[in-house]
């Protein structure tokens, strides 16, 4: 899968990551993200979601912790996203950040 898209999802806790990760995630591939408002934080793990193909290259996306979790701050999270893209389990190798 080389040639896949991956797109992972950076921002606050509350934000609407796992929302969005929800509408556009494969349903038949994937259980759906954990969503809500807590002040401590939903998601405490980088999640992959597949997501339908985009003319005709597979398409993932990945959830992450919210900054200002109460465990995760800017530097624990940057810490998380290098360990759990050098476990190379992103296909393709990389990976956009949108924030």
């Amino acid at each position: 899968m080389e040639d896949a898209i991956n797109i992972m999802v950076v921002g606050e806790c509350g934000d609407g990551k796992s929302t969005l990760i929800n509408a556009l995630r494969d349903q038949s591939r994937s259980e759906q993200a954990l969503c809500g408002k807590n002040p401590s934080g939903v998601t405490k793990d980088i999640v992959m979601y597949p997501c339908p193909d985009i003319n005709g290259k597979p398409f993932n996306i990945l959830d992450t912790p919210g900054v200002g979790d109460h465990h995760v701050t800017p530097v624990a999270l940057i810490s998380m996203i290098e360990e759990f893209l050098m476990q190379g389990v992103v296909p393709g190798g990389r990976c956009q950040m949108a924030a």
